[in-house]
């Protein structure tokens, strides 16, 4: 079962990943999609999804700390709606370590955005430096990048870590 769960989960993250990356958006049909296989998976699966308060828990965490990242624009609504509902597809003695790596993996990504983005634009960091433009910098380093690609990278580490399948 957490086998089929994995791989739907595989799936739904390399479509939305592309998706997301060509369009710049996450269609809420997706968390959709994730809440009624929640439910079923509760129904079905009773064995590895019982329903709790605790299972809601991160979810929720994403749902509130994402409302705050996209007011202050920093993350876009449907990169917070989808991961939230995506954290309803795991299980939820995996929920603190998928958190784990969504971190890291956020991080990591973002860190090699910044490099690229400091090599292709190194001519134009180094004018700006030296007439003390600071604000220029945002027109560098101050745009948004598709997540569901950072949620695929940390959904495949985990499978590499647990080694679901």
């Amino acid at each position: 079962m957490l086998t089929s769960i994995y791989l739907f989960a595989l799936l739904e993250l390399l479509v939305v990943s592309y998706l997301d990356y060509k369009t710049k958006k996450i269609a809420n049909w997706w968390s959709i999609i994730n809440v009624l296989l929640f439910i079923v998976t509760i129904i079905l699966f009773p064995q590895n999804y019982k329903f709790s308060m605790n299972l809601l828990t991160m979810p929720a965490l994403f749902l509130g700390l994402g409302f705050i990242l996209f007011y202050i624009r920093i993350a876009g609504a449907g990169d917070v709606k989808f991961l939230s509902t995506f954290f309803l597809l795991i299980p939820l003695h995996l929920h603190l370590e998928m958190t784990e790596l969504i971190l890291i993996s956020t991080i990591v990504v973002a860190l090699l955005l910044i490099l690229k983005n400091t090599i292709k634009n190194s001519t134009l960091i180094v004018t700006i430096i030296k007439e003390r433009q600071w604000l220029l910098l945002q027109g560098i380093y101050g745009t948004k990048f598709s997540y569901s690609p950072v949620i695929l990278l940390a959904w495949v580490w985990l499978w590499i870590k647990t080694q679901l399948l």
